[in-house]
């Protein structure tokens, strides 16, 4: 990354964390604008992951997140590509796991 690169990021970040602090300030939730987005009949348990495949692996669907100077989709997300991960993790492909 060029130094001008990190400078715009750091601005970019600097704006987002302003962005938190004045939620925060004015008693209201922070609007954030939607990356990972799911269909309404999907249920995607993060703690049922996380237990599997540890805290660190997050990057799994999201990417690396640190290192986008703006957060964008990685992975489809699409019901092939997780069936994908859980049959290379030798998890359970029961359709109630996430349609429920």
């Amino acid at each position: 990354m060029t130094s001008a690169q990190d400078s715009v990021a750091r601005s970019a970040e600097i704006a987002e964390v302003k962005k938190v602090q004045a939620a925060w300030i004015n008693k209201k939730p922070p609007e954030w604008v939607r990356i990972h987005a799911l269909p309404g009949f999907v249920r995607f348990p993060h703690m049922r992951h996380i237990k599997v495949l540890g805290t660190e692996s997050c990057a799994t669907c999201h990417g690396d997140v640190r290192a986008m100077p703006q957060v964008y989709q990685v992975a489809t997300l699409k019901m092939g590509w997780c069936i994908n991960c859980h049959v290379q993790r030798q998890v359970g492909r029961d359709c109630t796991l996430c349609h429920y």
